[in-house]
Formats: structure tokens, C-alpha cells, sequence
């Protein structure tokens, strides 16, 4: 309120001039009320953006973490070593994959964890044949899905990718 209308509202009141003086109570009220709302949705605002980032923060942490054990699951997998020692190395990096999904799993967008999911079923399942070449001839079925596997897995790798990079850009 300023000087002046504060000096007209004080010389209403010393004239008994109701109406003015209704008026800015009401306008005084309305200024106060116009404070309490705007300084509430800023609150709001403040309170979303903070959360937003720390969620996109948290999110970026957990694809650092996830996304190389992703990569090299992937590449025991297509290197596809079937001896004593390929399969500590893919026991190894599998445990590690699983374990960096499992502990982070609460914080996953479902659409990137079923994403994630199917890299890790394709590799299984690719490593699977692998094992299945051992004691037997596979039939053509389990022969083609074989064959077409490692550009599944990689396809799938990439899906990933872009769901990661979509969900980032929600962020922007």
C-alpha cells in the first residue's frame, strides 16, 4: 500500500466514509492473500525442480553403474568362450550384471528395466545354446535362434541405449 493511499484510507475513516474503507480492507486483504498464494506456488515449483534433478541425478548414477556391466555380460557372451576358464569369466561378469541391477532396481523407470530385463534373457538364453553345443547337435530351430542371437542381443543392447537416452531427455 502506498503513502498516499494509506492517507486515503485514514482520511475515510476520520469521515466515516464506509465504502472506501470496505474497499481497502478488501484490497488489503486481496494484496495479502495474491502474497500467501504466489509465495505457495513458488514453494511448489522450488520443491518439483529440486526432486527433479535429484531424481535425473540418481538415474544417471544407476546407468553408470549398470551400463558397463551391460557391456561386458554382452561381450563374454559374443566372444563366447566355452572353456574352464570362459565360463568363471562369464559366472563373474554375470553375478556382477545381476548384482547391479538387483541393488538398483527400486530406482529403474520400468520402461528401461524391461529393457534391461531382455538383454539379460537373450544373453541367457544365448549362453544356453552355447552350453546345449556341448552334449548335442541342436535342431534347426534351436540352430537359427542361435545364429540370430548375438544381433538380438546387440539390437537389444541398443534399445537400452535409446530408452536411457529418452529418459534422460525428459529431463531436459
Amino acid at each position: 500500500m502506498t503513502p498516499e493511499q494509506t492517507t486515503e484510507l485514514l482520511q475515510a475513516l476520520n469521515h466515516h466514509d464506509w465504502f472506501l474503507v470496505v474497499c481497502g480492507i478488501v484490497w488489503l486483504l486481496g494484496t495479502i492473500l495474491q502474497f500467501l498464494i504466489v509465495a505457495k506456488v513458488k514453494s511448489a515449483i522450488e520443491n518439483k525442480q529440486y526432486f527433479t534433478h535429484a531424481r535425473y541425478d540418481k538415474e544417471m548414477e544407476i546407468y553408470q553403474k549398470v551400463w558397463p556391466k551391460l557391456v561386458s555380460f554382452w561381450e563374454v557372451i559374443f566372444y563366447a568362450d566355452v572353456s574352464e576358464a570362459g565360463q568363471q569369466d562369464y559366472g563373474k561378469t554375470r553375478n556382477e550384471m545381476i548384482e547391479a541391477i538387483r541393488m538398483n532396481k527400486p530406482f529403474f523407470p520400468k520402461e528401461i528395466w524391461q529393457e534391461v530385463q531382455e538383454v539379460q534373457k537373450l544373453c541367457e538364453s544365448k549362453r544356453f545354446s552355447e552350453l546345449l553345443l556341448r552334449f548335442r547337435e541342436l535342431n534347426d530351430d534351436e540352430k537359427k535362434n542361435y545364429f540370430e542371437s548375438s544381433d538380438k542381443i546387440k539390437v537389444q543392447l541398443d534399445k537400452v541405449e535409446e530408452a536411457i537416452r529418452n529418459r534422460l531427455g525428459k529431463f531436459d
